[in-house]
């Protein structure tokens, strides 16, 4: 009689283990996109590359060879220079959507760039935002220091420090371990779950709460020298007035650039909602991406131009 302890068990698996086993390894999260979405994925190329890439190329143009040379001033620089930034960043996002459709989930070292390229044009577009909201701000507080600004030497100065700055954040990407990586296109990109990290990044929440901080103080700001530059008559009731200042082109165009910024920012949260870092069907990932393609790609442009 051979002994044997209670505790000891045979290694090989029985035959439920192993269809059990097989069967965990089929359950898996549909990788591939639908017809109606590739559908939407090709018709929001074809508006981004023939609709809005051409009018931030029209944007720039003009900006730059449209009105006297010597007259350009810093806003305008600025303004030009988050055109090409957003507008490279919405390329780079609809090439490689197209590549992660056609050829399912990227390898990391076909993502990283993408991604560490997406990180740093978005960071550029805030960071040039918020310059240009600063400065105006400034151009309506104290109009003597920004006439005052040498408009060219500032202007590489700012660019310069706005590519040096948000170029930390693409390269502490690229650069970390692929188990500490974490974005909000990493699973729509390479289809790997990532570690839910619910940290907050400091650097993204300042920028983005002084992006809004400014964006309000700017239009109050607009909107009170306005009023104080419009003659109105004290025997109009005050919606005679509203009427008379809303045919005010001034007060109509800023009216509509608070609405565009409304709208944009909606729809980027809706975006992120969609692009949370849970396993979830493609298409609602893709989806999420989409929505900021087409906003930033095809709606901004025409409501700037």
């Amino acid at each position: 009689m051979t002994n044997h302890s209670i505790f000891e068990f045979d290694s090989t698996p029985s035959e439920f283990e192993s269809n059990f086993s097989n069967n965990i390894n089929i359950v898996q999260y549909d990788q591939s996109a639908s017809m109606p979405m590739i559908a939407l994925y090709i018709t929001n190329m074809i508006l981004v590359t023939l609709f809005g890439s051409p009018l931030y190329l029209a944007i720039i143009h003009y900006e730059r060879f449209g009105c006297d040379p010597q007259k350009r001033s810093l806003l305008n620089m600025i303004f030009a220079n988050q055109c090409i930034f957003q507008m490279v960043g919405i390329l780079t996002l609809n090439l490689f959507l197209g590549i992660r459709i056609l050829m399912g989930p990227l390898h990391l070292r076909l993502a990283d760039p993408c991604l560490a390229t997406i990180i740093f044009m978005s960071s550029c577009v805030n960071l040039s935002t918020i310059t240009l909201l600063v400065f105006g701000n400034l151009q309506l507080l104290k109009p003597q220091i920004v006439s005052s600004l040498n408009d060219e030497f500032w202007y590489i100065i700012i660019t310069l420090v706005t590519l040096l700055l948000n170029f930390w954040p693409a390269a502490h990407f690229f650069y970390a371990e692929n188990d500490q990586k974490w974005h909000i296109l990493d699973y729509l990109l390479t289809g790997q779950e990532k570690r839910s990290n619910s940290r907050i990044y400091l650097p993204p929440f300042f920028m983005l709460s002084f992006l809004f901080i400014n964006v309000f103080v700017y239009f109050f700001l607009k909107f009170c020298k306005i009023l104080k530059l419009e003659s109105t008559s004290e025997n109009q009731s005050i919606g005679q007035q509203f009427n008379t200042l809303k045919r005010n082109p001034k007060v109509f165009k800023h009216i509509w650039l608070l609405v565009v910024f409304l709208i944009d920012a909606t729809v980027v949260m809706l975006a992120l909602w969609l692009l949370k870092d849970v396993p979830q069907p493609f298409d609602t990932s893709l989806g999420g991406a989409l929505l900021l393609s087409i906003c930033f790609g095809f709606f901004t442009p025409i409501a700037l131009w």
